[in-house]
């Protein structure tokens, strides 16, 4: 018996430009969701119109007159609510990703094309989700959820009652990195910090903690990677504050400023020990599952989704501080038992690759058809 082919469209925000060079976290997310052949699916991607877009997948460029007026990601949603009206392939499902509203605006105007939206992150941050009123219509008004994590789940659902949680069907759909090696790779003796250098990252308070071991243990050196921002610019106040703290340790502490994914990934994958050190309630945590991926021994928080990947994986911190952190360090660099330990539990136990991550969406997504083709 043949299987049902389907045909979804994933809307991604506004802001978010899909090509190889300034993909960002959602683009990235779509692009793996999408790069997995299935015998019954078939994408659309529809996004801000961009000259080359990222894998020669079936990308739609959105364009519109731009208004002081209006929301971008209105516009956009007309944009694409026009293009599906003059189109004559109607898709089965069409996945919002990351704007509440925008989904509620696309499921009032198409009724009869189930509407998922896709969180990335707190919903209670968001235009037209961030009231209890809000979500509770998104519940009436959406055919399916997909969360980065339980947390981000359990933030939706925060002081909605459980019937009315029971209405809306929902999937946990953790990130996925895939994995570039085969073999467990020969390490050097340094410690790897990667991510936007801003003060909820918590890289000052892991570099303050560190910094003792370090200066103990001579023969390590600490790696930062990244900025402000995903470009190179000038220094912030708090990257230079960063710079102070471990200038004790002269050319063993090495700032490298942003670099490129790939580059980041090598370092993961060269670097005895990653420290992801986020202070803030991390939606998924990409930066935990590259060093995990990497075969690296990970220092992290128990913040937001991270636990639920790391847990059994990694060394978690559940109060992150300096003094934390230092007796974090402390144990991973003076002893190679504990460091091998956490390096081998994740090289055996890494069950979060971009396919799994697709494969999860696709299962969720069939079971939505089915329940409204026997309903």
């Amino acid at each position: 018996m043949t299987k049902t082919s389907h045909l979804i469209d994933l809307l991604l925000p506004h802001k978010e430009r899909f090509t190889a060079q300034n993909a960002g976290a959602v683009s990235t997310v779509v692009d793996n969701l999408t790069s997995y052949d299935t015998a019954n699916t078939s994408f659309r991607i529809f996004g801000s119109a961009v000259e080359t877009p990222l894998n020669e997948t079936d990308f739609h460029g959105l364009s519109w007159r731009k208004s002081l007026w209006r929301s971008q990601n209105s516009q956009m949603a007309e944009s694409y609510l026009a293009k599906l009206e003059a189109s004559d392939k109607k898709p089965d499902i069409i996945e919002v990703h990351g704007r509440a509203f925008i989904a509620q605006k696309i499921a009032k105007a198409r009724p009869d094309i189930p509407v998922i939206l896709y969180l990335h992150n707190d919903p209670r941050t968001m235009k037209g989700s961030k009231t209890v009123q809000q979500r509770r219509a998104l519940i009436h008004d959406l055919a399916g959820l997909i969360s980065v994590s339980h947390y981000i789940e359990n933030c939706f659902f925060d002081d909605i009652t459980p019937e009315l949680a029971e209405k809306l069907p929902s999937c946990v759909n953790w990130l996925g990195v895939n994995r570039r090696l085969e073999q467990m790779p020969k390490r050097k003796k340094q410690i790897l910090m990667a991510g936007r250098m801003v003060p909820e990252k918590g890289f000052l308070e892991a570099a303050t903690g560190l910094l003792p071991i370090l200066q103990e243990h001579t023969d390590w050196q600490v790696i930062l990677a990244g900025g402000k921002t995903f470009t190179s610019t000038d220094l912030s106040a708090y990257e230079k504050q960063l710079r102070t703290i471990l200038a004790p340790l002269g050319d063993r502490a090495v700032f490298l400023g942003h670099r490129p994914l790939s580059e980041v990934r090598t370092l993961q994958e060269q670097s005895e020990i990653c420290i992801v050190p986020s202070l803030w309630e991390e939606p998924g945590g990409t930066a935990v599952l590259e060093a995990m991926a990497a075969g690296s021994a990970l220092i992290t928080t128990k913040r937001g989704g991270l636990p639920e990947v790391a847990e059994g994986r990694a060394l978690i911190i559940e109060n992150p501080t300096v003094n934390s952190f230092e007796e974090a360090v402390r144990e991973l660099v003076s002893s190679d038992e504990k460091r091998h330990f956490y390096q081998q539990a994740v090289w055996q136990d890494f069950p979060f690759s971009a396919q799994k991550m697709a494969e999860r969406a696709n299962q969720f997504r069939s079971q939505l058809l089915s329940s409204a083709r026997s309903g």
